[in-house]
This record gives structure tokens, C-alpha cells and sequence, in this order.
């Protein structure tokens, strides 16, 4: 399941929710993507799409709030699949290899 999908939630009249994903990485220069931001809508910004393609570790760290305090445990669990693609990402902003 995407995690856009799984971000939409119907409400208590059955209408589907705007989808809400926060990212939970580490700041990309520049403003980019900064840690936190809370994103709306049914898709990302495009001016996001060439960094997640150079770098799909980004996407990974886009969660649904109901999320957020699980995947930052994770985050800073060393091992885990999110700590690992935090420190991916790390290493894209500074310009390292992917």
C-alpha cells in the first residue's frame, strides 16, 4: 500500500480526508526539503521529483502523521531500514553518491 493511500482516511461522514505526509529525513540545502514540513494533497511537489528519482530514500521518510513518533524511533534505532535511509539521504545532501 502507497503512503498516500494509506495517509487518506474517511471521515466520520465517509468523505475521504485530504492525505497528509510529513517527512521525516534530514534537510536537503537550500530549503529544498526541510525536516518536518508537512505536505497536503494527493502528490508530492514537483520540484521534489528529481531528488527522489537521484534519491528514493526520500520518499521512504514521507509518513502519515499517525506515524511521525514510530518512524523517528526508527530513525534513530541504528539498523533500522529508516535509519539507514536517513543516512542515505544525509550523504545525497552533501553530494555524495546515491
Amino acid at each position: 500500500m502507497s503512503l498516500i493511500k494509506h495517509a487518506r482516511k474517511k471521515n466520520d461522514q465517509g468523505s475521504v480526508k485530504r492525505t497528509q505526509l510529513i517527512y521525516c529525513g534530514p534537510n536537503l540545502q537550500g530549503g529544498i526539503l526541510t525536516q518536518y514540513t508537512v505536505f497536503r494533497g494527493d502528490s508530492l511537489p514537483k520540484h521534489l521529483d528529481q531528488h527522489i528519482a537521484d534519491c528514493p530514500s526520500i520518499r521512504r521518510l514521507f509518513v502519515p502523521p499517525d506515524l511521525l513518533n514510530k518512524t523517528n524511533r526508527a530513525v534513530n534505532t541504528t539498523g533500522t531500514p529508516q535509519n539507514l535511509w536517513f543516512k542515505e539521504i544525509q550523504v545525497y545532501a552533501q553530494g555524495g553518491a546515491k
